[in-house]
Formats: C-alpha cells, structure tokens, sequence
C-alpha cells in the first residue's frame, strides 16, 4: 500500500519516535483517566443510592436505635 502511493518505508522512520511519544501519551491519559470516570460514576450510584427515602428510613432507624 505504501508502495502504491509512492511513500517508502526509510521516508517514514523519523517520524517512527514521535509516534512513539504520541501513543504513549494517549495511554497515559487513558490510564489516568479511565479510573476517575470510574470513581465518579460509583460516585454518582451512591448518590442516587442516599437520596432514596428506603435509606433516610434505614438512617432514622439506626438513629433511634443507637440512642437506645
């Protein structure tokens, strides 16, 4: 396919370190990233989870319970 467009491959291999850096740089976004989303959407769970009125009973309960 290079050949065809009349690109070799020694005309490439200068840019063979930038690419490198590129690709690395978008891992380490992805890795540093992903984990965050993660949290914020367990986050976002958990606060759906507390704004039940099942769980404001449950708190109440323990509440006068541990008064007791």
């Amino acid at each position: 396919m290079l050949e065809e467009n009349d690109i070799t491959l020694g005309a490439l291999a200068p840019y063979y370190p930038q690419s490198v850096v590129l690709i690395a740089v978008g891992v380490y976004i992805l890795i540093r990233t992903v984990p965050l989303l993660d949290s914020y959407r367990l986050l976002a769970k958990n606060e759906e989870y507390i704004n039940r009125i099942g769980f404001k009973l449950q708190k109440k309960v323990r509440k006068k319970v541990d008064s007791l």
